[in-house]
């Protein structure tokens, strides 16, 4: 008979359940192929990954794995224990406290495609990329803040909580880039890291008045040169991507906070709320003020329910 301790309430990041659990006894969770990535994090214990074709992984304390193209795969206590699906192991492990001195300690989740972190060059990677411990202290650090956010309830949380898996995201893959650097051809692991700043800069200040000549500059490329590399490893332009990772942090910022537009817009790299209300529309097909009403009405219905 299995025992966890998990989150008091079940975190929905683009409607993916992140899972952090405290597991004794024998257990295994099965999650079905997505479009995205999913990340599995072992503070402590032990856990083992498998997948159709695949050999199976073992995860010790402080490994993190990483399975970018939403591979269908099962973690589970060993490589015979049964597994149940999402929903079930959910209902399993909420709510319970485990006792036991040997237990696993686990952090599961999901970057989904329309977060605005996730490139087309993910699918240069493995099926799966396995860290081991101690690889980043950085990437370790992230995910103990985001295990300890997940473990309260506090005003500010659910922001936090998608900033650290923002940043987990981009250590990961810049762990993985130095891990296998020295298999790679040298120009072709500048060019990787030259374009690695520049999503940097994005990711880290989406609000700055980025221009192309701005991030080249950034990178150390000239414009005609970074505009080209750029779009070879992301898939697309980097005003597209810029305006797809505002985008990105807009929603989420329009469904989960009480901020103005105006201030969304100013926080989303845009001197006018007119100028960021085309942008947006122009993107997602809905005004930043439908968006909006959909969650004052989700809100009232919960009321109401």
């Amino acid at each position: 008979m299995q025992e966890a301790i998990s989150l008091p309430h079940p975190f929905v990041a683009q409607g993916i359940v992140l899972v952090q659990a405290r597991i004794s006894g024998e257990w295994g969770v099965t999650l079905p192929q997505r479009p995205g990535a999913f990340f599995h994090f072992c503070l402590e214990g032990r856990a083992y990954l498998s997948a159709v074709g695949k050999p199976a992984i073992c995860l010790e304390a402080g490994d993190i794995i990483l399975v970018p193209q939403g591979l269908p795969h099962t973690v589970s206590s060993s490589i015979d224990s049964p597994v149940v699906g999402v929903e079930a192991f959910l209902a399993q492990v909420n709510g319970k406290v485990s006792s036991a001195r040997k237990a696993t300690s686990i952090v599961c989740g999901f970057f989904g495609p329309d977060t605005g972190i996730l490139l087309t060059a993910l699918n240069d990677l493995p099926a799966i990329v396995h860290l081991e411990a101690c690889n980043s202290a950085l990437i370790t650090e992230n995910l103990k803040q985001l295990r300890d956010e997940l473990r309260r309830s506090e005003f500010g949380s659910q922001p936090m909580i998608r900033h650290l898996l923002s940043t987990i995201f981009i250590y990961i893959l810049r762990e993985w880039e130095r891990l296998r650097g020295d298999n790679m051809n040298i120009l072709s692991l500048a060019q990787r890291r030259q374009i690695a700043i520049a999503l940097a800069c994005i990711h880290e200040r989406p609000f700055y008045q980025w221009t192309i000549e701005g991030l080249a500059m950034e990178a150390g490329l000239s414009r005609t040169v970074f505009a080209q590399r750029f779009a070879q490893s992301v898939g697309e332009t980097p005003h597209a991507y810029l305006t797809r990772f505002r985008m990105g942090l807009a929603t989420r910022m329009l469904k989960d906070t009480d901020e103005s537009i105006a201030q969304i817009a100013r926080r989303s790299g845009y001197s006018s709320q007119y100028s960021f209300s085309k942008a947006f529309k122009d993107a997602s097909g809905f005004t930043p003020g439908q968006v909006r009403g959909q969650r004052a009405a989700a809100k009232a219905a919960q009321h109401q329910g």
